[in-house]
């Protein structure tokens, strides 16, 4: 069985949820809190993405 790498921003569905990763790594480091911005920035972008994809309401 073949397996991928988890991705946390594929969870992070929401600007609630993304709020509170981002205030949960808060409590660590300076590297934590960077790596968590980055994770939020791609997070925000598969937001995006998958609003460009639905189909427009008449």
């Amino acid at each position: 069985m073949e397996t991928r790498p988890f991705d946390p921003a594929e969870y992070l569905d929401s600007e609630e949820a993304i709020a509170a990763y981002l205030a949960d790594a808060r409590s660590g480091d300076a590297e934590e809190i960077a790596h968590a911005a980055k994770i939020a920035d791609r997070a925000r972008a598969l937001i995006d993405a998958r609003r460009s994809h639905m189909p427009k309401r008449a």
